[in-house]
């Protein structure tokens, strides 16, 4: 599972997010998305609880968070 955390429009927003959960510990990746935003992932996870733990963490941060097996 990974929990898909955000989505920006410049790689410069995704790197300074990408800087501050990596701060967290926080596992995370980046890709683009076929419109060519920039999209964070933070995963994998063994389980659909242990994502659901981080999504609950990072809620009022990233309140669109979704779990993505």
């Amino acid at each position: 599972f990974y929990v898909q955390l955000a989505t920006y429009s410049t790689a410069f927003g995704a790197d300074r997010a990408i800087a501050s959960l990596q701060n967290n510990r926080v596992a995370v990746s980046k890709h683009l998305d076929s419109a060519g935003h920039t999209v964070i992932d933070a995963g994998p996870f063994p389980n659909y609880e242990a994502a659901k733990d981080l999504q609950t963490r990072f809620g009022q941060q990233y309140p669109d968070a979704l779990i993505v097996p």
